[in-house]
């Protein structure tokens, strides 16, 4: 995990041997937004999708770079019809993470096949 001070690799330490940072409430966080996007992750394989939906949000709250949240708050945007709301949440994510990120591919297939949209 990187130290939100000065985005040194801390190894889980209670705070930053660099910046002298004090990381519990950093890490309780964390973990929360962890808890709450697998929560959202059950609750959408359930078909929950507003629920799903209200948790994502939370986790996004809590940790606006978490980009699993994102991509997997787009692809239920998606599911429902909100395209720009799917939209956003992948641009969001791929300015967070730009190499390695699923929501590149999603972006990809909205721009080269457009008549998925309708």
């Amino acid at each position: 995990m990187k130290c939100p001070s000065c985005e040194m690799n801390t190894d889980n330490a209670a705070y930053c041997h660099n910046c002298n940072t004090d990381l519990i409430l950093y890490h309780k966080v964390h973990m929360m937004a962890a808890r709450l996007y697998n929560k959202g992750l059950e609750q959408a394989q359930g078909r929950c999708l507003s629920g799903a939906t209200e948790t994502l949000l939370m986790c996004i709250r809590l940790q606006k770079n978490h980009v699993d949240a994102r991509n997997l708050l787009g692809l239920i945007y998606w599911e429902v019809g909100e395209v720009g709301e799917a939209i956003k949440q992948w641009v969001i994510s791929v300015a967070y993470q730009k190499v390695d990120n699923i929501a590149n591919h999603y972006l990809n297939i909205i721009q080269n096949q457009p008549n998925q949209l309708a």
